[in-house]
């Protein structure tokens, strides 16, 4: 089957133009960087469909431009689409492999002009290398990529690599001489048909691989944010902390099978590595690495615990940092292992997140979110954890000195007696289950309660912020005696409350109205003595005056 060789390159030049277009569009519409996967293939096709152009329009313009300048285009299109795959693998390109093609093809161009024949064989085995290369990298990353996309893109080079060949073999042997790259022959014509259709092929293998990757991206995102929530549920529980850490670690190994985690905590010092959560790895390893001393060379975590810098070992058998622990990790299985620090809200280090794969393994840009998203979560968990504790030991330690206190002491809301300490239940002789929820009232002198009332009600208000003055509390056992109030306003489970010390004060009170007697009253006859006399004469002329 022939086909019009000119208009065949019309039909490339427009399908290569149109598909540009369309991806850049799609491009645009996901994401306005420049230069991101799509732009960069979108630009790869409007190269090819400028060398078509070129080689469509040989007759009226300078025939080295169409020669030279197309088919280093055509090269460049290939480099182009290199890019584009490394790109969006996050993987750094060779590109001396992927532009070398590209100079040779303008300098041999240049050289052989001449040489119609020779040009063309260089320029299919040219074109055959640079698709192999791109097949042997989609091949290789297929573990690591999912849907039909790589598939079609396989499909694509494998085409290209066929009919570039074939006109290799062909042009080699003789059996096809070509006067002018617009003649027609059946060669021609299954060339520039395979061209067509790998141009298709390519480009919807790219789109569907880019769009089947974000909606993995977006199935992990939200997998991610439910495991995230059921952590902080976790938090919020105030769950042990082994609890949380293992749920994380198992967490993240459930939603990537592929992974081992661990989490490994610094001791108080910030030194040595003391307390590992591991459980997918060899109990062996863990033992190993427990208690070992962080610094720069200590595997991937004691690096990372020491730098405050993530540590990407990619093979661990030739990583310096693993050169003391290589056979340990061999032992156990393990090929990589990426570490992040775990920092607290002040930047110190509080211990490692790591991720281990069985194989040799680079990470993703999607890999290095993940370890440090889960390295934050870790850092909430562990932070929180530790101010628990904290707060449970201050509690303990207020408590102890609450209960061991020398004086009575209880908490006052609503005139409800909240809790009292067992110096308070040893004062007044009513055990501590008979006074919690009992009114003040029910225990203070009647002949006083009105002024408790109006002071603790001054109190809740916050008129005053604290009190101080004498009752009388009726005892169980030992009858009305009167202790000093101390009182203060303070917050009692978000409402206001006080806070109460009383101290026996009745011996002394005792003491001085015996005092106050002995200074007015005479000792034999309890009449009022001369003193007492004079400081009344001494007040009525003051009221005379008056």
């Amino acid at each position: 089957m022939l086909i019009h060789t000119p208009t065949m390159f019309l039909v490339i030049v427009t399908t290569s133009f149109t598909l540009a277009l369309a991806i850049a569009w799609i491009s645009y519409r996901k994401n306005n960087a420049l230069f991101n996967p799509l732009f960069i293939w979108s630009s790869a096709l409007a190269l090819h469909g400028a060398a078509y152009l070129l080689f469509s329009v040989r007759n009226n313009i300078n025939e080295a431009l169409s020669i030279i300048v197309g088919n280093s285009f055509l090269s460049a299109g290939f480099a182009l689409f290199g890019e584009a795959l490394y790109r969006f693998h996050d993987k750094q390109p060779n590109r001396w492999s992927l532009w070398a093609p590209v100079v040779f093809i303008a300098i041999s161009f240049s050289i052989l002009l001449e040489q119609q024949q020779i040009r063309l064989v260089l320029s299919a085995l040219v074109f055959t290398l640079q698709s192999a290369t791109l097949l042997v990298f989609a091949i290789k990353m297929r573990s690591i990529t999912i849907g039909r996309g790589q598939y079609i893109i396989e499909t694509g080079l494998i085409s290209v690599i066929a009919a570039m060949m074939l006109r290799e073999v062909s042009f080699v042997m003789g059996t096809i001489k070509l006067t002018s790259i617009a003649e027609s022959n059946s060669l021609q014509s299954y060339t520039f048909i395979t061209v067509l259709a790998s141009l298709l092929l390519l480009s919807i293998g790219f789109v569907l691989m880019t769009h089947e990757y974000a909606e993995k991206r977006a199935l992990d995102n939200q997998a991610f944010t439910k495991f995230s929530n059921k952590i902080l549920d976790l938090l919020s529980l105030n769950r042990p902390l082994d609890e949380i850490l293992n749920a994380i670690v198992n967490g993240i190994e459930q939603l990537h099978p592929e992974m081992l985690c661990s989490i490994l905590l610094l001791d108080k010092r910030g030194k040595f590595l003391h307390h590992i959560v591991a459980p997918s790895l060899p109990q062996f390893y863990n033992n190993a690495i427990q208690g070992v001393e962080i610094g720069l060379g200590v595997g991937s975590c004691g690096t990372a615990a020491y730098t405050k810098q993530r540590v990407i070992a990619e093979n661990i058998a030739t990583h310096p940092y693993w050169a003391s622990y290589k056979e340990l990790a061999l032992k156990a299985g393990l090929a990589s292992c990426w570490s992040q620090p775990i920092l607290s809200s002040n930047q110190h280090v509080l211990g490692t997140f790591a991720i281990y794969h069985r194989q040799e393994h680079a990470p993703e840009s999607n890999d290095i979110e993940l370890i440090e998203a889960v390295a934050k979560l870790a850092s909430v968990a562990i932070e929180r954890s530790s101010a628990l504790e904290q707060l449970r030991e201050s509690e303990k330690h207020y408590r102890l000195l609450i209960e061991t206190a020398n004086e009575g002491i209880c908490v006052i809301n609503d005139s409800i007696l909240r809790y009292a300490n067992p110096k308070l239940c040893e004062l007044t002789g009513y055990d501590a289950n008979i006074l919690t929820d009992k009114s003040i009232i029910d225990v203070v002198y009647h002949e006083d309660q009105a002024m408790v009332l109006e002071n603790q009600k001054k109190l809740r208000l916050t008129t005053v912020s604290d009190l101080k003055y004498a009752i009388r509390i009726s005892t169980r056992h030992r009858g009305v005696r009167w202790f000093e109030l101390s009182s203060v306003a303070f917050d009692w489970h978000g409402e206001n409350a006080s806070l109460n010390f009383l101290t026996d004060i009745h011996d002394r009170k005792l003491m001085d109205e015996k005092i106050q007697q002995l200074a007015y009253l005479d000792t034999l006859t309890q009449l009022p003595n001369r003193r007492l006399l004079i400081e009344h004469l001494v007040i009525i002329p003051k009221i005379n005056r008056r």
